[in-house]
């Protein structure tokens, strides 16, 4: 869910819905700032700080892949985790970032299983089958 919301609002940023400043532009001395760049620096400026060991370079391709990604919520989802996973310092609980392929497993799992028992008779209970399944 985080990463939904963090991709809608870049997103709003970059396609420039936002039309209020998100800095202070007495205190920014380029008078071409725009948001998104604003926010391109601001994201890259707090994972520098926060990743020390972490190059610049791929501290600023990682942030414009979530500015370019940011439409897409699979895509973006996928960047962050590459991300994190590149970090190698990532030691917390990590089962939220493969919630959804978990889920289709299981439910690919599921969807198989009842296939199998239906082609075998008394497999399943008749509360089980489906009104219109064909036996």
């Amino acid at each position: 869910m985080q990463t939904i919301l963090l991709a809608r609002l870049i997103s709003l940023v970059e396609t420039n819905q936002v039309q209020a400043p998100l800095f202070d532009p007495a205190t920014v001395s380029d008078p071409s700032m725009t948001n998104a760049v604003f926010l391109k620096q601001y994201i890259a400026n707090l994972l520098s700080n926060a990743f020390t060991h972490v190059q610049p370079a791929q501290i600023n391709a990682f942030v414009n892949l979530m500015f370019e990604n940011s439409s897409d919520p699979a895509k973006f989802k996928s960047t962050l985790r590459d991300f994190l996973i590149s970090l190698k310092e990532f030691s917390g609980d990590n089962a939220d970032l493969f919630l959804d392929e978990k889920e289709a497993e299981a439910e690919r799992k599921a969807v198989a299983e009842r296939e199998a028992a239906i082609r075998v008779p008394g497999m399943l209970k008749p509360a089980q089958l489906d009104d219109d399944a064909e036996l």
